[in-house]
């Protein structure tokens, strides 16, 4: 399960420290797909985005910086600003701790503790800092320290990238939604389901260095059936609690509020990750289903 939350727990995890822009590396001779819908005064370009990658993906392609000149407004899923890093910091430290008294460890088996403590080791840290978080906040801290210790980084990702052209360019910035509901998504999950989450975490770090190289590469090449595979398989069969929340359910109110910026009249860029853009119940999908001629892949 831990594949399909790495994107996200940059998001929330990873909200403080940002850097506005990285060194743009060659351009790829095939790049990230990237989708667009057209009508009779406006067009909105749908791309999906990795939060965080290492320095040497090269992704930036002519189609896309062209679809960035011309868009008047770009959409991000939320502020991961430095502005926005307090905010991120006072909520999960508000819903991501144990009550007093309760220890992580308590809530898990002599084998569960035993991974964590493994898990913990593997990346740099040790399982007593993991005490006073709750399995989810756990379990995404894990996932970061994991995906860093590889080399991948935000200031390297499509958001903070994205950030920097936008602002060069002039564009609007807004959000689909805000610090709170970022960090409900899995803070409102039931302990037993941020516990199995923390628990197959704990099962898949190992394979962070293989599957991320093995993800970049289908996302930089647009391989969205491959991406797909990757990105949406183990969780719609171990976590279906879990995908409902933080990728159907917001898809289909992604969805609702691309057809309200379709009806305006302002060109708009969109990126959000990649992992709600490709397979079943995706963005795009959703937006084929409603009548949509959406181009891509």
């Amino acid at each position: 399960m831990r594949r399909c939350f790495s994107t996200f727990a940059s998001m929330l995890v990873l909200a403080c420290g940002l850097c506005l822009g990285c060194a743009q590396a060659p351009r790829p001779a095939r790049g990230p797909a990237l989708w667009s819908i057209s009508d009779a005064d406006s067009t909105v370009w749908l791309f999906g985005s990795v939060h965080l990658l290492r320095e040497n993906v090269a992704w930036r392609t002519a189609a896309i910086d062209a679809a960035l000149a011309e868009a008047e407004l770009i959409y991000f899923e939320a502020d991961t600003s430095t502005a926005a890093t307090p905010r991120f910091q006072a909520i999960a430290a508000a819903r991501g701790l144990n009550p007093p008294g309760v220890a992580l460890s308590s809530l898990l088996t002599p084998a569960q503790n035993a991974k964590l403590a493994e898990a913990a080791q593997s990346v740099g840290l040790q399982a007593a800092q993991f005490e006073p978080l709750r399995p989810w906040l756990a379990a995404l801290q894990l996932s970061v320290a994991a995906l860093a210790q590889q080399g991948a980084t935000q200031s390297a990702g499509v958001e903070t990238v994205l950030t920097g052209r936008a602002e060069a360019l002039g564009l609007e910035i807004g959000y689909f939604e805000t610090a709170e509901q970022q960090v409900g998504f899995l803070a409102d999950l039931p302990l037993e389901v941020q516990l199995a989450f923390l628990d197959e975490t704990l099962d898949d770090l190992g394979e962070t260095d293989a599957l991320m190289a093995a993800m970049d590469d289908a996302w930089a090449t647009g391989d969205v059936v491959k991406l797909a595979q990757f990105l949406e398989n183990d969780m719609r069969d171990t976590a279906p609690a879990v995908r409902e929340a933080l990728i159907d359910r917001r898809n289909r109110a992604w969805a609702d509020d691309i057809e309200g910026l379709l009806a305006r009249d302002d060109d708009v860029f969109i990126a959000v990750g990649a992992a709600h853009l490709v397979g079943e119940g995706s963005v795009i999908a959703l937006l084929r289903e409603r009548g949509l001629a959406v181009s891509g892949p």
